[in-house]
C-alpha cells in the first residue's frame, strides 16, 4: 500500500472529523491482509483498492457481532495461527 503511518493518521483523522460513514479502517486492514493472498483474496484486494467494495474484520473471540457487517461487501474472520478450520 505504501502509505507511511503519519499519512494514514492524517487520512483517518479527516475521515473522523467529517464523520464519514462506513468501515474505512476495517477496509484498510482487510486490504493489507488480502495483499498476501492469491485467488479470491487478490480479486477482493483489487475491488477494495478501486473503491468498489468495503470490508470489515471479525474475530471469533470477540463474540458474534462484527462492526459494520451490514455495510461491508466482505467479512474477513481473523484467527490466531494454528487455530480455525
Amino acid at each position: 500500500m505504501g502509505e507511511l503511518p503519519v499519512e494514514l493518521v492524517v487520512a483517518f483523522e479527516q475521515l473522523g472529523r467529517h464523520a464519514v460513514p462506513g468501515p474505512y479502517a476495517e477496509t484498510v486492514a482487510a486490504a493489507s491482509l488480502c495483499a498476501g493472498l492469491a485467488g479470491t483474496g487478490k480479486d477482493l484486494l483489487e475491488r477494495l483498492l478501486a473503491g468498489d467494495a468495503l470490508a470489515t474484520l471479525g474475530a471469533p473471540d470477540e463474540g458474534p457481532y462484527v462492526v459494520d457487517a451490514d455495510a461491508a461487501d466482505a467479512l474477513l474472520v481473523v484467527e490466531a495461527p494454528g487455530e480455525g478450520p
